[in-house]
């Protein structure tokens, strides 16, 4: 079952709930069942997978609705139809999609036209499919039953399993996916000129970021009361031209900034032990030719020539001795270049700075 309600104070005067589209029928005989909660104006039906948030359920082609408040069925427009319901009452909304009719029943019976017919609607084209479908008023409170546990539902075996109908989610192993219509706040760009709101760009300095002024002028007398305004800065986000399936579970870009890989590979003929290689597994070619006339410093001096570098280049080196070895004929002077940590390298600092977003997209729906 699915519960909907409708709150006051959003400015909205009703709220659609849908089945998600992907469910929409085609063929067969179909059931669910709406309970109204409260008595007051509502309509619940069948509508075509396009049905439009912003309309009136009924008011267009696509969608076939009764209204228990007003007795009346909407399609097009609205005509008398059925009688009105109380609270606590179940409509049941059947639709035959071999037949092409649709039929409502309350508290099991079936509900008639002004002409006596049983048919709600018929003869309309299958097209896409249909959903359930139903809107509520402000302060209105339903509650839909698919049918998913069959012995949920209060009148189907009264009126719809021996005319051969089935529960909308017989067939399903989880809920229905429910989609809402929902009113938010809309953005208008603030044009440079405009008579009230002014945007002035703030430079940044040493101590603060950039950052945009938004100044409002006041109008009206002061005792006149003023709306409260939201403002939004826009950032622009860039996104694939294609969607893909993220790699082995994990996020992109996620390899940059793992941890290094341990190396237990060294120079036995050096006096050092080199515990960490670039991210591309070698040393670049050492450079001895060009330092074969430069004067070899003592061990010592090479240990001060350490000290005075940062603690991050210390860290890449280790002593194979605790003793030095004064009567050793090796040089101590490094024989190969190390290169930086790829973390430090421009590129993939200003990677930091980069956001990755993953956007789930609903089977059916457009990205």
């Amino acid at each position: 079952a699915a519960r909907a309600e409708v709150c006051s104070g959003t400015g909205e005067r009703f709220r659609i709930f849908r089945a998600e589209k992907t469910y929409a029928v085609k063929a067969g005989r179909w059931y669910f069942e709406f309970e109204a909660v409260t008595a007051g104006d509502m309509r619940v039906g069948w509508s075509r997978p396009g049905c439009q948030p912003d309309q009136e359920l009924g008011s267009d082609e696509r969608a076939f609705a009764f209204d228990g408040f007003k007795a009346q069925r909407w399609h097009q427009g609205n005509e008398h139809y059925g009688r009105s319901w109380q609270a606590g009452d179940v409509v049941g909304c059947m639709v035959d999609m071999t037949e092409h009719t649709m039929m409502f029943t309350l508290n099991g019976e079936i509900l008639l036209d002004d002409s006596g017919s049983e048919l709600a609607f018929k003869d309309f084209d299958a097209g896409d499919g249909f959903i359930p479908v139903c809107s509520l008023g402000v302060a209105q409170v339903g509650r839909m039953n698919f049918g998913k546990d069959v012995s949920t539902l209060k009148y189907f075996t009264i009126c719809g399993l021996q005319e051969g109908y089935e529960p909308f989610a017989v067939n399903t192993n989880r809920d229905i996916t429910m989609w809402l219509s929902k009113r938010l706040p809309q953005f208008l760009q603030v044009p440079s000129n405009h008579e009230h709101i002014e945007v002035t760009r703030i430079d940044g300095t040493i101590d603060s970021s950039p950052c945009l002024k938004v100044t409002q002028k006041s109008f009206g007398s002061q005792n006149s009361s003023t709306d409260i305004m939201f403002y939004r800065l826009s950032m622009p986000i860039e996104c694939a031209e294609v969607f893909s399936k993220t790699v082995a579970g994990g996020l992109p870009g996620a390899g940059l900034f793992g941890p290094k890989n341990d190396l237990e590979d060294y120079d036995a003929d050096s006096d050092f032990e080199v515990l960490m290689k670039t991210a591309h597994g070698h040393l670049v070619p050492d450079r001895v030719d060009k330092d074969k006339e430069a004067t070899k410093p003592e061990f010592n001096n090479h240990k001060d020539y350490a000290q005075e570098k940062p603690s991050r280049l210390k860290q890449r080196f280790l002593l194979r001795r605790t003793k030095p070895d004064y009567s050793t004929s090796h040089s101590a002077r490094l024989t190969e270049d190390v290169l930086a940590d790829d973390r430090d390298d421009y590129d993939y600092l200003m990677q930091t700075s980069t956001y990755y977003y993953s956007v789930r997209i609903f089977p059916g729906q457009e990205p």
